[in-house]
């Protein structure tokens, strides 16, 4: 075959290929389903692609993204101005299914006038929200006021359980941890190929076409996960975070102790109902991928694997069990005297001292504050932390839709469930003395 011969074979074939990827660009309306252009973090687990430019077709919705310097959604933040507003979440926040001018930050900018920065990055959780407000307090001295936001999809589920357990990026897809492939083969090309190119994505969806759907995976947690995993987080969060905070907030220390003796409880709680197991073995048992990126292919919920009344399931367990754990250890002391109904008790005993210290001295709590909600760590850290750099600090939560009315479970085909339990855990105690944005 000559020269000339396999030029023409070459052109076809290129030619052949591109009009392939033409048409499946075409097919898709020139997006993915599934944001494409995350880079690793060690710390964080995921970032956004400083400077990427993509598309996304979600739930019918064909948008723009584009991802500025700082590694954030929206144009360049440029220098650091009095009086800005950052805003943190997970998907919510980022924008996930609409432009960039239709953004909640875009929105409060146009209502205040103000420099919002927008946080929020898809696949984030609690633990991100305060590294990424510990980030940016630090980098823009400008930042006055700080809104983290919680969504109750996932959030509390995420408790002790950071992005880097969770996420793994592979081409530049973020992928939950037990489905990410351990290894990759790399060739040049390979982050266009299998990240962003269309045809591909196709035919890699024709390939797994068989694969059943995985929800419930481990890295996405349970209600155990916010009553137990957390203590490991807890624990180690509460006295690094005080350090820092003691020069600012003279309760940190006793609220250390406090997040403490409670996260002991939660163990002996664990150890009374379940003697001879590990709590934390049973939390991190991994389950076999049945396709290594079901994620990107097969996308049914962003962040929350779960159907709305699973989660919903998952906190009325975790709000009675958090609800509850006090009274249930007092009866199991009493029915089982001994070592560990003593400690037990002293634990009790110290809890109940170290709330009414607190509820003396703290502003929080004198402000009606409990430490009910499990969000309460990160809470009493991210107020130290924007005390600290004389910013002002307002915490929103999302509640699911059956949280506010029984009326939405009727689109479910679910029975209708009293959630005012998970309401006094999580979703009404999420609120601080603050001034207003706007």
């Amino acid at each position: 075959m000559n020269k000339k011969t396999l030029l023409r074979v070459a052109l076809g074939l290129s030619l052949g290929l591109i009009a392939v990827e033409g048409a499946a660009w075409a097919v898709d309306g020139g997006g993915f389903p599934v944001f494409n252009r995350f880079v690793p973090d060690q710390a964080l687990g995921v970032r956004l692609e400083a400077g990427a430019n993509t598309r996304l077709t979600f739930r019918g919705n064909t948008t723009e993204i584009q991802v500025n310097q700082d590694g954030y959604r929206g144009q360049d933040w440029g220098p650091s101005e009095e009086g800005e507003v950052l805003i943190v979440g997970d998907s919510q926040i980022f924008g996930l299914g609409v432009n960039d001018e239709e953004t909640h930050s875009a929105i409060l900018a146009e209502i205040s006038g103000r420099k919002v920065l927008n946080g929020g990055v898809i696949t984030y959780g609690p633990s991100e929200y305060r590294a990424v407000v510990t980030e940016q307090l630090a980098a823009r001295e400008g930042i006055s006021e700080v809104v983290v936001v919680y969504n109750f999809a996932n959030d509390p589920f995420e408790l002790g359980n950071p992005n880097t357990g969770r996420h793994k990026v592979v081409d530049g897809w973020a992928l939950r941890k037990e489905l990410a492939p351990e290894s990759v083969v790399q060739f040049p090309g390979r982050s266009w190929l299998m990240g962003q190119s269309h045809a591909v994505y196709h035919l890699r969806k024709l390939l797994h076409a068989g694969d059943q759907e995985s929800a419930n995976l481990p890295s996405e947690g349970d209600f155990q996960q916010m009553v137990t995993a957390q203590v490991q987080g807890e624990q180690q969060a509460s006295a690094g975070e005080s350090q820092a905070a003691t020069r600012s907030n003279q309760y940190a220390s006793q609220h250390a102790q406090l997040s403490g003796s409670e996260a002991s409880l939660a163990l002996l709680l664990w150890e009374v109902e379940h003697p001879g197991v590990d709590p934390i073995e049973a939390i991190q048992e991994k389950l076999p991928p049945e396709s290594p990126y079901l994620d990107v292919l097969f996308p049914q919920n962003v962040e929350a694997a779960r159907p709305v009344p699973d989660i919903a399931a998952l906190l009325l367990t975790s709000a009675q069990r958090l609800q509850g754990a006090e009274e249930k250890l007092e009866a199991w002391a009493k029915a089982h005297p001994g070592a560990k109904a003593k400690k037990i008790n002293q634990l009790l005993e110290q809890r109940r001292a170290l709330r009414t210290e607190l509820e003396l001295s703290t502003p929080l709590y004198s402000a009606g504050w409990t430490p009910s909600s499990p969000f309460w760590t990160e809470l009493v850290a991210l107020q130290a932390l924007c005390a600290e750099h004389g910013a002002t600090l307002t915490v929103v939560g999302l509640p699911l839709d059956v949280q506010i009315d029984p009326a939405e479970w009727d689109k479910y085909e679910q029975p209708r469930q009293d959630m005012s339990e998970t309401l006094a855990v999580s979703y009404t105690h999420l609120t601080l003395p603050t001034k207003r944005i706007v």
